[in-house]
């Protein structure tokens, strides 16, 4: 059964291919170590958006210490967007996604197999708390053990959109 969107594709890997493709990034020599070793939010996620591996400082943000509990969500799901449960397939699937620089910074960079760079403001609630995101999204493709990823790269802008205001 097709899930319905109003954008990005709403299909999703299982959870078998989720926990397989966790294990070749955290076992893949230096990747946990030195993106751990960033300060920057920084995730990886597969051909459907999900995410498969997450740094310490992104899992700092969401106040959780273990990636286990967000692999398999998109990141709209993990940081809450308000937006990411309009549909049943989540983020990227409701008609405000069209305008987030988070997703089409993963399109864009999956389809042209090239760094691409966005920058979104996104509404979520984290542990009840409301919170607003000025993002600067960087993902770029990454391959490891021949298969083919993205890398997010979340910098919080919102300083320099004060400053410009």
């Amino acid at each position: 059964m097709q899930m319905e969107t109003d954008f990005a594709p709403a299909e999703r890997a299982n959870q078998n291919s989720i926990l397989h493709d966790n294990s070749l990034i955290v076992s893949a020599p230096f990747i946990k170590e030195i993106l751990n070793a960033s300060n920057s939010l920084i995730a990886i996620v597969n051909e459907h958006r999900q995410i498969l591996f997450a740094n310490h400082a992104f899992l700092d943000t969401l106040g959780t210490y273990n990636v286990e509990s967000i692999l398999g969500q998109r990141p709209g799901e993990a940081v809450g967007c308000l937006n990411s449960d309009k549909h049943e397939g989540g983020c990227g699937t409701s008609e405000n996604c069209f305008y987030c620089g988070a997703v089409n910074a993963i399109l864009d960079s999956q389809k042209s197999r090239e760094k691409a760079i966005y920058e979104t403001r996104i509404a979520a609630e984290i542990k009840g708390e409301k919170h607003h995101f000025d993002l600067k999204v960087v993902a770029s493709p990454l391959q490891i053990n021949g298969m083919h990823y993205t890398m997010l790269n979340l910098e919080d802008i919102s300083h320099q959109k004060r400053k410009r205001v």
